[in-house]
């Protein structure tokens, strides 16, 4: 039997174009799941601080890489939100860089824990924990 060069040409065309086809599929994939990867770190909390603790508030701020919503969500009871300092007044959350949440009507003397909120995304950890302060029970002296 003899082979006709034109059974053998049609065969590696196919075959270099389903190379083709799916090098440049592969390439497109990789890159566009990279990106995702990329806006998932922006939105990453940074620099996370706790500050201004007492007997029943305490403040966390941080920071995003891009401008992102921000809220805190209290992992007791029914997982209460608290919103950005800037947004409590029209009550819809805003993209900012810097997110500064104040934490209140707490008990006195008790762990709390909670977990960030970056765009509806959760982030927690392990030092995500606040203890507030014991409650002052007498009256500070009068000023001088």
């Amino acid at each position: 039997m003899k082979m006709s060069l034109k059974n053998k040409t049609i065969p590696t065309l196919i075959g270099l174009a389903l190379v083709t086809t799916s090098s440049l599929l592969g390439g497109y994939l990789i890159t566009t799941s990279r990106q995702g990867e990329k806006i998932h770190a922006e939105e990453k909390p940074q620099a996370v601080r706790i500050t201004n603790i007492n007997d029943h508030s305490f403040t966390i701020s941080w920071l995003t890489l891009r401008p992102s919503k921000g809220a805190l969500k209290l992992n007791e009871g029914k997982g209460k939100i608290f919103l950005d300092q800037r947004d409590i007044s029209s009550g819809q959350s805003q993209n900012y860089l810097t997110h500064y949440v104040v934490v209140d009507q707490l008990a006195p003397n008790r762990k709390y824990r909670f977990e960030l909120l970056v765009n509806e995304k959760s982030y927690t950890e392990e030092s995500f924990v606040v203890q507030t302060a014991t409650a002052v029970n007498t009256t500070p002296p009068p000023a001088d």
